[in-house]
């Protein structure tokens, strides 16, 4: 998160939607963001309270169109979402509201050189053999 700060250098008040996030993420670093996180209905982040300029909104982070109109944003934020979302199809619809949702994005996804695989905390998960 510290890297995403200086790098993207939002400024105070910037509108982040952060794409399959969590209030917890956005604990990490001090901030005076507004930050609208999106889930799927049912999604934890619903039965969470959540701190001064935080919202959350359900809907599908690969078409939401319905809920937001384009550039609603100054940044887009997904971390490790791109790999949840299925076949290429998904992803490309996922790529698309990124790019129209803000003139700005971060997105970040596992990385194989990263020790411990993030969804299952298997050690050198990517170097185990494929079966």
């Amino acid at each position: 998160m510290r890297a995403f700060l200086q790098l993207m250098q939002p400024q105070p008040g910037a509108r982040v939607i952060d794409l399959g996030g969590t209030p917890s993420n956005w604990e990490l670093i001090p901030h005076q963001l507004l930050v609208t996180l999106v889930n799927l209905p049912g999604d934890q982040v619903f039965r969470t309270s959540l701190p001064d300029g935080m919202k959350a909104v359900a809907g599908d982070a690969t078409n939401l169109r319905h809920v937001f109109a384009d550039n609603s944003f100054d940044i887009v934020f997904s971390n490790t979402l791109l790999e949840h979302l299925g076949d290429l199809p998904r992803q490309a619809s996922f790529a698309s509201e990124v790019l129209r949702l803000a003139p700005a994005y971060w997105m970040q996804t596992p990385g194989t050189w990263f020790p411990i695989e993030p969804h299952t905390g298997t050690p050198y998960f990517w170097h185990l053999p494929p079966r």
